[in-house]
């Protein structure tokens, strides 16, 4: 049998720091992602996240996956047109 896993002093303040960031109303990742493309033109226009991306954006916080990807599509959408 395996001794339990530990965690490290580092390790145990990021899971509470996550468990005390999360809402009521979190989506998942795939709901993340259905509303991706909105929210990530939003944010390269510069637009302030509204009320109605405060769950994506509370998800974009929380999860390190989504977050690199919304970063990356962001940067991505910022950049401009190549030239013919």
């Amino acid at each position: 049998m395996r001794p339990p896993m530990r965690l490290g002093k580092e390790q145990l303040r990021a899971l509470w720091e996550t468990l005390r960031a999360t809402q009521p109303n979190e989506i998942d990742c795939e709901a993340f992602h259905a509303q991706l493309a909105a929210f990530a033109e939003a944010r390269a226009r510069g637009g302030e996240s509204d009320e109605a991306f405060a769950a994506v954006e509370a998800h974009r916080r929380l999860c390190p996956s989504c977050g690199e990807e919304c970063d990356a599509l962001v940067a991505l959408l910022k950049e401009p047109p190549p030239a013919e």
